[in-house]
């Protein structure tokens, strides 16, 4: 497994909704998927890319 890219930015998932015209709710599920598949991990205070996605996604 490689390394997580790390970025150090303080978005809540309210804003990066507004940010891409989505909605918390939506930004909250697709998290969820992203996090079972095994492409992010996600706390309280980080979201770390484990992993890219693939083309086909």
């Amino acid at each position: 497994m490689s390394k997580p890219i790390r970025r150090s930015r303080t978005l809540t998932q309210q804003e990066m909704a507004s940010r891409i015209g989505s909605s918390r709710e939506m930004i909250s599920r697709i998290f969820k998927d992203l996090v079972a598949g095994g492409y992010l991990t996600v706390t309280r205070q980080r979201i770390e890319i484990r992993r890219r996605l693939p083309t086909a996604w």
